[in-house]
């Protein structure tokens, strides 16, 4: 549903949030300035289910350590500190009390990126979309509650490394897919950040185009897409930082 459709929702989940607010005792700033993080949403890899089963967590950055370096140069340049940050673990009060310091919120598509409606006013959002993943909730998210965000999107599927094997059929076999008078090649395979073996996306980089164009098609099967762990631009995340402090 669109977050357009009505004010409603959107209303009564900011006076829940101002109640959550008061109860822990959090002070917003009012200004950007007076905040001290630019933090970084860390996505774990793995966990124990309340039966003890390990579950996977997928979209985790593969390059995290080049990001935060990325990440603390502008920390240095504006005299803030980088937080590296896992919200599993910390009680309501906590977390609120990191999303009051912060000045600009970096994040992989899910939904932690849902954090932004705690952020301060004039705080921002940067949010990083993986291979394929077309989504705008999370920027609607921000909008609604008047923070600026910046969308880095991930064209390359070379830059993505997948769960499952099985790549989706309905895009392996529409016309097209695979160019002219070329063969399929022997798909190849690369760790993901949980540690096991996942699927390539270099595997289909002579798709890349193909795929972007007939999106509607090659997202019949969307668990395929969600289910990536993904080498980001930190370059570009850097840039759009950088832009949320103009």
């Amino acid at each position: 549903q669109s977050m357009h459709s009505g004010q409603t929702w959107y209303q009564s989940i900011w006076r829940t949030l101002a109640a959550h607010l008061q109860q822990a005792h959090v002070h917003r700033p009012q200004h950007r300035d007076q905040c001290s993080l630019i933090t970084l949403i860390s996505r774990p890899t793995t966990e124990r289910t309340p039966a003890g089963k390990p579950r996977v967590f997928a979209r985790s950055i593969l390059n995290e350590a080049q990001l935060l370096a990325a990440l603390e140069s502008v920390a240095k340049a504006k005299k803030l500190r980088v937080l590296r940050w896992q919200a599993e673990q910390m009680s309501l009060g906590e977390q609120l009390h990191v999303m009051s310091q912060t000045c600009v919120l970096v994040c992989v598509h899910g939904a932690g990126c849902s954090h932004s409606i705690f952020l301060p006013p004039h705080a921002g959002l940067v949010y990083i979309e993986p291979f394929m993943i077309q989504h705008d909730l999370y920027p609607q998210l921000a909008a609604l509650t008047g923070h600026p965000c910046i969308t880095v999107r991930s064209t390359n599927i070379s830059a993505s490394v997948f769960y499952m094997h099985d790549f989706p059929s309905e895009c392996a076999a529409a016309p097209g897919f695979l160019p002219a008078g070329a063969t399929p090649q022997p798909r190849h395979f690369a760790p993901t950040a949980s540690g096991r073996q996942g699927l390539a996306g270099s595997s289909f980089a002579f798709a890349n185009t193909f795929i972007l164009q007939h999106s509607l098609a090659c997202k019949l099967n969307a668990y395929f897409w969600k289910q990536q762990d993904l080498w980001v631009d930190a370059d570009c995340v850097q840039r759009a930082v950088n832009q949320l402090f103009i």
